[in-house]
C-alpha cells in the first residue's frame, strides 16, 4: 500500500468526527444544491463552513511555504479541498426528503476525501521533496493551460476522453480474470481520477444552469474574493492532472487489447512509458527498448513536452526539469527509463 494512502487511512477517525457533524447539519438544511447552500444565508451555513475547514488534511501539513504568496496558495489548497468535501457530502445526500440516510456513510466520505486529496496533492509533494517549488508549478500549469490552444474541458472533449477510457477499462477488466498488481493499480487510479474529474466539473458548474461557479460562490460565502484566482489556478492544475491520466490510461488499455500494436502505440504515445508502475514487464521492456534507441519522432515529442510543460516525471518522481532560467535540471535516478531520457538529453535531446 502506498505510504500516502496508508497515512490517509490512519487519519480516518480524525476525519470522520467533524464530517459526521457536517452531515447531520447538512441533512437538516437539505439544500437542493451546493450552489443553493453557499448563496443562501442560514444559521447552519457558517457552522458547516467552519466545521468543513477544520477537517484535517494530513498531506497538506507536509508542504512547506516560505513566502506570503506561497502561504496564500497553501491556504487555497486547503480551502479547495474543503469545497470538494462539501461537494462529496452534497452528492451523497438523497434527493427524496423522505429518505433520511445519506447514500454514503461518514467513513465512506472520509475515505473518499482522503483519496481525493492524495490524488490532488501527492504529485506536488513529490516535486517539493525533490527541490521543485510546487506552488510555482501550479501557477505555471495554470498559465500554460490558458495560453496554449485547446486546454479547456469543452475544447479537449474531456468527457469523451474519460468515457472512452472508462469503456476500455471495463473491457479489459472483464477480459482479464487475473489482474496483475500493476493493472490493479491502474484501475484504482483511473477510478479515483474519474471521481476527481466529476468533482472538478461540478465545482466549475458544468452540467447545471447556475450563473456562477461553485468556486465563486464559495469565496463569496467565506467573504474572501481574493481567493477566487487561486482556486481557479488549482482547478486548472487538477484538470491538467486528470486529462493526462485519462489519456495515458486509455492508451495503455487500448494496447492491452492488442499487444502486437504495442511498439506503434509507444511510438505514437511515448508518454505511456512515464508511468511504469501501471505497466507489465513485457510492456516495460518495449518502453526501455524504445527509450534507449529512440526514433527522431520520439525525441522531438519528449523534447516538446519538456519545453512546454517544463517537467518529465516517472510515476510522479522528477526525472528532468526545465528551470525558468532555461537550464535543464537532471535528478538522480536508478530508473532505467529515466536514465535513458537523461542520456538522450545530454546528446541534444
Amino acid at each position: 500500500m502506498p505510504l500516502l494512502l496508508w497515512m490517509g487511512l490512519l487519519f480516518l477517525p480524525l476525519l470522520a468526527n467533524p464530517i459526521q457533524e457536517i452531515q447531520a447539519l447538512y441533512g437538516r438544511v437539505r439544500p437542493p444544491s451546493l450552489h443553493a447552500f453557499l448563496i443562501n444565508l442560514s444559521p447552519q451555513r457558517q457552522q458547516i463552513l467552519q466545521l468543513a475547514q477544520s477537517v484535517a488534511i494530513p498531506i497538506l501539513k507536509q508542504f512547506k511555504a516560505s513566502t506570503p504568496k506561497e502561504h496564500a496558495m497553501l491556504e487555497a489548497m486547503h480551502l479547495f479541498s474543503t469545497l470538494a468535501l462539501l461537494e462529496l457530502i452534497q452528492e451523497s445526500m438523497p434527493d427524496d426528503p423522505k429518505i433520511p440516510q445519506f447514500s454514503k456513510t461518514t467513513k465512506q466520505i472520509a475515505l473518499d476525501f482522503s483519496q481525493i486529496n492524495t490524488f490532488f496533492y501527492a504529485p506536488l509533494l513529490q516535486l517539493q521533496q525533490h527541490g521543485i517549488n510546487p506552488f510555482a508549478y501550479i501557477g505555471f500549469i495554470h498559465h500554460y493551460t490558458n495560453t496554449h490552444a485547446c486546454w479547456t474541458p469543452d475544447c479537449l472533449n474531456m468527457d469523451e476522453i474519460w468515457q472512452d477510457t472508462d469503456s476500455l477499462e471495463v473491457g479489459v477488466y472483464n477480459d482479464t480474470p487475473h489482474k496483475s498488481p500493476a493493472l490493479a493499480h491502474l484501475f484504482r487510479d483511473l477510478d479515483m481520477g474519474l471521481s476527481a474529474y466529476g468533482i472538478l466539473n461540478r465545482l466549475m458548474g458544468l452540467g447545471n444552469e447556475c450563473p456562477t461557479t461553485l468556486i465563486v460562490d464559495f469565496a463569496q460565502a467565506l467573504g474572501n474574493p481574493k481567493l477566487v484566482p487561486l482556486l481557479y489556478q488549482l482547478l486548472d492544475y487538477h484538470y491538467f492532472q486528470s486529462i493526462h491520466l485519462a489519456r495515458i490510461g486509455g492508451a495503455y488499455l487500448e494496447t492491452l487489447a492488442q499487444l502486437k500494436s504495442a511498439p506503434s502505440q509507444i511510438k505514437s504515445t511515448p508518454e505511456v512509458c512515464l508511468y511504469p508502475s501501471y505497466l507489465d514487464s513485457q510492456f516495460l521492456n518495449l518502453c526501455l527498448k524504445s527509450y534507449q534507441n529512440p526514433s527522431k519522432a520520439l525525441i522531438l515529442r519528449m523534447q516538446k513536452k519538456l519545453k512546454e510543460e517544463r517537467l518529465i516525471t516517472l510515476d510522479h518522481i522528477p526525472c528532468l526539469y526545465h528551470n525558468p532560467p532555461q537550464q535543464i535540471q537532471i535528478f538522480k535516478s536508478k530508473n532505467a527509463l529515466c536514465l535513458a531520457l537523461q542520456k538522450r538529453l545530454n546528446k541534444g535531446f
